[in-house]
């Protein structure tokens, strides 16, 4: 009696994988006859050579550019490149299970995107519609679908209520690369921000941008652009503010950046820029108090000339953060930066004597340099002192400064200065310990 139970139950789940197997099988071939009806309707406002397997009798799942669920609806819809032309017939709503719907690099000839219907594919979740030559407004009634992962409405003359992002908050990738976003420049940032909270990858290259000649502050941080830095930012003759960073941009940096006289403040860190920067290009921006170009890719090419690093037009920066910009030694012009209060040369390849004029800037709080011999700072607050080539003895001034909180690690020592503060209460390591005037040191000794 078990023997036949067993049996029995092992043929009803072949009968269960059979019926499965059977759905998909006739799934693959076969969709629902309305929307089959859809897609035939469609193809009649094409004007195309494509799409020859679209016919009355034959399987819709099978046609090229259709792809079914299980259950014979239509999910993916991918007719790129097809070279279509001519209108869309509004019938494509019917379509209700869509979830990919690519109609990109055909030529609809400057035709509207179709107005009403949007909010009946409520599955939609990748709309493709770039190069397709659309034109006027993208519809308001986008806006209500909800489960937009990838937005791509690249390359066509349309104008675009940022509005039409409200309800995207699932959105992952949007690209409006060559589409004047100018009519509603006020409005982007705001939306962005506020509707699109998992955005991973933001491309607006070409989108005019750059061309807003009143816009004082310029922040698209993080946006991963993954494109060249146009040449049109240096049309932005009130900018103030501008911060690049963690923005992706590659290949060289524009001269055009030069030209802004407004600027105070410049972020180009952790970018992807390459070849050789000159930091000449500081020698205008007179009213530059901030500049950051940690990580960004180039190298900077020393700026040496004393003749012009003292004229009026040169700035008076307040802070320079120069990490790992693969410079050689300490640049001339900050011999002139008598207001400087934080300078950041790190993760460098300088070496040799660091200039006794650097030490004699009293207003200098945080520095991360390089060693230094015969060093007389008495406010100096904060000393870094790591990943470059500094060798020789720690000296044991800086025992002696009254205002010093932190001292970083210093490499390579071969002095045995390190005993000396040892015996002083300063713990050599990573460990913390008390000197005489300080409240925190951190030492790391090397072995040659």
């Amino acid at each position: 009696m078990e023997l036949f139970h067993f049996k029995f139950n092992v043929f009803l789940l072949m009968l269960l994988f059979l019926e499965h197997y059977l759905i998909i099988y006739d799934a693959t071939g076969r969709c629902l006859e309305v929307e089959k009806s859809t897609l035939l309707q469609l193809k009649k406002g094409f004007i195309t050579r494509s799409l020859i397997s679209w016919q009355l009798g034959t399987y819709c799942c099978i046609w090229e550019g259709v792809t079914c669920d299980d259950y014979g609806r239509i999910i993916v819809l991918d007719l790129r490149h097809r070279l279509i032309a001519s209108t869309i017939d509004p019938s494509i709503f019917n379509l209700t299970s869509l979830e990919t719907l690519n109609f990109a690099k055909n030529n609809f000839d400057g035709i509207p995107i179709l107005e009403s219907g949007w909010d009946r594919l409520v599955n939609l979740s990748r709309l493709d519609l770039s190069n397709a030559e659309f034109s006027r407004k993208v519809p308001a009634s986008i806006s209500r679908l909800t489960k937009f992962t990838f937005l791509d409405l690249s390359s066509n003359s349309l104008v675009i209520n940022p509005m039409i992002l409200q309800n995207m908050s699932s959105l992952k990738k949007l690209i409006l690369n060559y589409v004047n976003v100018s009519s509603y420049r006020d409005e982007w940032c705001g939306v962005l921000v506020n509707s699109t909270p998992v955005l991973e990858l933001l491309s607006m290259y070409s989108c005019s941008l750059f061309e807003y000649s009143n816009l004082n502050y310029l922040s698209p941080s993080k946006s991963n652009f993954s494109r060249n830095l146009p040449d049109a930012i240096g049309n932005l003759n009130f900018l103030k503010f501008l911060d690049l960073s963690s923005s992706q941009f590659y290949g060289s940096m524009p001269s055009s950046i030069g030209n802004l006289p407004k600027l105070a403040y410049l972020d180009l860190s952790d970018n992807n820029f390459n070849g050789v920067m000159g930091l000449e290009f500081i020698k205008d921006l007179k009213n530059l108090k901030r500049l950051y170009i940690s990580n960004s890719g180039f190298s900077l090419s020393q700026f040496d000339a004393d003749i012009g690093s003292s004229s009026p037009s040169f700035p008076k920066l307040l802070e320079l953060i120069l990490n790992g910009c693969n410079l050689t030694k300490i640049p001339k012009f900050l011999k002139y930066q008598d207001q400087m209060i934080k300078l950041d040369l790190s993760n460098n390849s300088i070496h040799g004597k660091i200039p006794s004029w650097l030490w004699r800037k009293g207003d200098l709080k945080f520095t991360y340099v390089i060693p230094f011999n015969n060093i007389s700072i008495s406010n100096l607050y904060f000393l870094s002192l790591t990943n470059n080539n500094q060798t020789g003895e720690i000296p044991t001034f800086i025992c002696n400064i009254s205002s010093l909180k932190i001292s970083m690690h210093f490499k390579n020592s071969t002095s045995d200065e390190c005993d000396k503060m040892a015996g002083r209460g300063v713990k050599i390591g990573f460990r913390v310990g008390v000197g005489l005037n300080l409240e925190l040191i951190q030492v790391q000794t090397v072995p040659p």
